[in-house]
Formats: structure tokens, C-alpha cells, sequence
């Protein structure tokens, strides 16, 4: 019915509207008001994709020696941590594959990141060494997510800390990680001061939300 549509498309906009106004009160250095909306955004949806699972279906194929399969893009249009999507530098509105990246920046990565080992893999042509995108399909390069508000959430908390305790801030990071790396590997991460708190998360953002901007302060 016209009334349901009307309403679901009002929640799909608000839920856009709280994260994009979480990202522009951190940008200000509100962070008061940045986690309200940040916390808004996620009771429209706090979804994370599960890479392990993803990693899990598809490690035979990306582990098998001298292959480079094409596998399905997660990130796209039905990505269940969009609140939109849209296109960014190097990710066309049409199916493309995964930008091959540098070893250097593949080096950034934390050790057993699912999310990596399922997108990109190493590489050596001639002379060139490289790690080469396995996906195929859409990509939500510049769009706002459910994981960059968790990593918003994350930063306020930590920035508001008075005291050394920043476990909640941490526990909002290791929400996140628990789904990109393997168990195996895994392992919560701590922070004491607030510099060892703000470099961990903003780690996981330059690998994760290459687009996202950082806080002014």
C-alpha cells in the first residue's frame, strides 16, 4: 500500500539523515551530539556484514595456489550495512571488479581480516608484485554504512572519556572486528590512554572507510 511505502521510505531517510548528521557533528567536534545521532542511526539498523562467513563459503576458491577466481561483490546495492549507497572515484554506477590495490597498502590490514583475505589476493606479473581484487559486481564506495557509525560511536565515546577507561569505545571497535577477523586470529583489543584509543580506531577507518574524513581534533 502507498501508506506502508510512504512510511518505509520515511525510515529509510531518516536512518540516512542520523548517520550523515553523525558524521558532520564529528567532523565538528561535537561529539556529544555525534554519538546521539550516530546511536539514532543504529536503531534504524545496526547490521554488520559477517566476512568470516563470506570468507568461509568462498576459501577454497581464494586459497587454492596460482588461482584468482571472480567472486560476488558484498558491498553492493543490498549490502546490509548501507544506509545509501553511491559511487565513489574508481567505482562506476555499473558492475565493475575490485581495484587492485598496493602491497603497502595491503600491509595496513590487520592480520586475519576477512574482509581483506575475500577481496583481495597476491599477485606477481613479470616484475610487478600487487594484490589483485577477486570481486565482481557493485560497489558502495562513497556511500555511508552501519560500520563507519559503529566507528563514529566508537571515537565519541573514546573522546568523552575523563578518566582512562575506555573500555566502551573498545567495545564498540571489537564489535566490528569480531566480524571481519578469523576467530583464530582474533583477539579484543585494549586501550589506556586516549592516543592509544583514537589510533585503533582510526586504523580500522582507513582501511575500512577510505572515504570517511577524520575529526578535526
Amino acid at each position: 500500500r502507498d501508506t506502508d511505502r510512504s512510511r518505509g521510505l520515511g525510515d529509510v531517510y531518516k536512518r540516512q539523515a542520523y548517520a550523515f548528521l553523525a558524521r558532520i557533528y564529528l567532523q565538528m567536534a561535537n561529539y556529544e551530539e555525534a554519538l546521539k545521532y550516530a546511536d539514532m542511526a543504529l536503531e534504524q539498523n545496526d547490521t554488520l556484514y559477517d566476512w568470516i562467513s563470506y570468507y568461509n563459503s568462498h576459501k577454497e576458491a581464494i586459497t587454492k595456489e596460482d588461482s584468482y577466481p571472480s567472486l560476488p561483490s558484498a558491498t553492493g546495492y543490498d549490502y546490509v550495512e548501507n544506509y545509501y549507497f553511491r559511487c565513489g572515484e574508481g567505482n562506476p554506477n555499473y558492475a565493475t571488479s575490485e581495484l587492485n590495490i598496493p602491497v603497502e597498502r595491503a600491509e595496513s590490514f590487520e592480520g586475519g581480516d576477512a574482509r581483506f583475505l575475500s577481496r583481495w589476493k597476491l599477485r606477481t606479473v613479470n616484475q610487478d608484485t600487487y594484490y589483485q581484487g577477486l570481486a565482481k559486481g557493485y560497489f558502495n564506495g562513497a556511500g555511508l554504512t552501519t560500520c563507519e557509525v559503529y566507528l563514529i560511536k566508537a571515537e565519541c565515546l573514546a573522546r568523552q572519556v575523563t578518566g582512562n577507561d575506555f573500555s566502551a569505545a573498545m567495545d564498540v571497535l571489537n564489535k566490528v572486528r569480531k566480524t571481519r577477523i578469523l576467530p583464530e586470529i582474533y583477539q579484543p583489543l585494549q586501550a589506556s590512554t586516549l592516543t592509544e584509543a583514537i589510533d585503533l580506531i582510526l586504523s580500522l577507518i582507513h582501511i575500512s572507510e577510505p572515504t570517511r574524513p577524520i575529526s578535526i581534533s
